[in-house]
């Protein structure tokens, strides 16, 4: 039986949940309702609903304009989190009465409020905390809010919320009707918006004061059993035996209070968690959305100081708000270093140097002694020649880049054997010690693998149409040619074709 103690506790301890719930309508230690309740609930739930569902309306009819749309949206979400904590309490109107009861046997003013050590606050001292930030913060947003709401309504006639009626809502006195509905779904949403964090926060500062208590009970009955043992006194001791009994009951008792307390707590809020999380999850993504579109609306403008121009064909003076543009043989554009010359010994070069400083990045693993030598060959062909490929699909090349790509690879070798050129250790065998990929059939590799991926496309596709693109008009020059992209792939096809030609003649023999 409830005393008039327990309800006072539970009053003081609950005041501004219970005060919230009695303005959302929605009154939980009532046993009847009033004529006045129920005139008011009636009120409040047809203006609360009729107001969503004229804002998803409203939605539906003003798709062509995003913004409107957009911004309508993100507040139906909003709507639509609150409305999930009115219904999940209407439905669960007993479960929050037992969770009520269940808080009267916890008692947690005898926890210390902050901790010894960091000096932090604990949950007994969150909780005072947190309704002195309930109370200062709820007028301040209210008031801000219901005065912007009434410049807006005293000057542009606006509404409070954007949605569609079935009348002119611009004339009087259907404005006047629409405008004082509004405001009592207004009133229910700001009610329940608190009301809900204010209840879990606070249910949630409970549980976790007593799982502390239950923490220092057990600390105690560890404290005592050391102190009998240190004294060497008789376990047997009936006066002992009994109260060790005693505590060991009540410390059972209060640990079953708490799983039951902790599982009517979930019973109350696991369904309602799950919406209000889906709810914010695509409200987040509709505001990303109207980001997106927004910044294309935007005017965007160049920067003369960043844009450079680069051709093969003549340089033509182009300005740019009075500023002329600066030409550039190359540039770095995704990574990648990018001419019209068909010669990549500036790009190899900035690679190995990339890859130098990765290397030297990983330096704990690579040159460290007590390594393995296998983890040390698995970071290189894992970290450090992907860095060093970066965009050999695109490469063309020569015998001399070859033996570039082969040097800088033998020398990362080198390092992670701990050897040197005074050493005098052959090629070979280094290979045969790291058992590591070769860089130059690496590239190869990638480079074919490319090119069939690029054969298979639409060959109106740009990047089909850019790949095999020869610039140059007219003949080739005299002399020795340049590497051409294509000319590597056909020379590993025509490989490719006398292997396959070389086993079908043994086959025949």
């Amino acid at each position: 039986m409830e005393t008039a103690n327990d309800k006072e506790r539970r009053n003081r301890r609950f005041w501004i949940t219970i005060i919230l719930l009695k303005i959302a309508g929605i009154p939980i230690h009532v046993k009847q309702l009033s004529v006045f309740q129920l005139i008011y609930d009636a009120f409040v739930s047809i203006s609360t609903y009729s107001v969503f569902i004229a804002s998803l309306v409203d939605v539906w009819l003003n798709s062509d304009d995003l913004k409107r749309s957009m911004g309508t949206i993100r507040l139906i979400f909003v709507m639509a989190m609150i409305l999930l904590g009115e219904i999940n309490f209407r439905f669960h109107k007993d479960t929050l009465r037992r969770l009520f009861l269940l808080t009267e046997s916890f008692t947690w003013e005898d926890l210390p409020l902050t901790e010894p050590d960091t000096g932090g606050l604990t949950a007994a001292g969150l909780m005072p905390s947190i309704d002195d930030i309930f109370k200062k913060y709820i007028p301040v947003t209210v008031g801000i809010h219901l005065v912007q709401t009434t410049i807006r309504i005293l000057t542009n006639r606006d509404m409070m919320f954007n949605g569609w009626y079935p009348f002119d809502a611009s004339l009087s006195p259907n404005y006047e009707i629409v405008i004082l509905s509004q405001f009592l779904a207004m009133v229910r949403f700001f009610a329940l918006f608190y009301a809900c964090p204010h209840l879990y926060v606070t249910t949630v500062c409970i549980a976790c004061t007593q799982l502390k208590k239950l923490k220092m009970y057990m600390s105690e009955i560890k404290q005592q059993i050391t102190s009998k043992t240190k004294s060497s006194e008789n376990f047997n001791n009936q006066d002992y035996k009994c109260r060790m009994e005693r505590q060991l009951k009540d410390f059972i008792l209060h640990h079953q209070q708490i799983i039951k307390y902790i599982h009517t707590l979930d019973e109350l809020t696991g369904m309602w968690l799950g919406g209000v999380f889906l709810c914010a999850l695509l409200s987040l993504c509709t505001a990303a959305f109207s980001a997106v579109m927004d910044q294309q609306r935007a005017s965007l403008s160049m920067n003369p100081e960043k844009t450079k121009l680069t051709t093969n064909a003549s340089e033509d003076r182009i300005h740019l708000n009075g500023q002329p543009l600066e030409y550039v043989e190359d540039y770095i554009y995704l990574g990648q270093n990018l001419s019209f010359s068909r010669n990549s010994e500036k790009e190899i070069k900035r690679r190995i140097s990339m890859a130098w400083k990765k290397f030297w990045s990983l330096k704990f693993i690579l040159t460290d002694k007590f390594q393995k030598l296998s983890l040390k060959v698995e970071t290189l062909e894992k970290c450090i020649l992907p860095v060093l490929l970066y965009g050999c699909q695109t490469w063309s090349l020569t015998s001399k880049q070859r033996r570039t790509l082969q040097t800088c690879q033998r020398s990362m070798e080198r390092k992670i054997l701990q050897l040197s050129l005074k050493n005098k250790v052959r090629n070979e065998e280094l290979r045969n010690r790291t058992d590591m990929k070769d860089v130059i059939n690496t590239a190869k590799r990638l480079k074919w693998k490319w090119g069939g991926q690029v054969v298979r496309m639409d060959h109106r596709r740009w990047t089909h149409r850019v790949t095999l693109w020869d610039p140059r008009t007219g003949r080739r020059r005299v002399g020795r040619q340049t590497t051409r992209w294509a000319d590597s792939s056909r020379r590993r096809q025509d490989h490719i074709g006398r292997a396959i030609q070389e086993t079908d003649s043994y086959g025949e023999i």
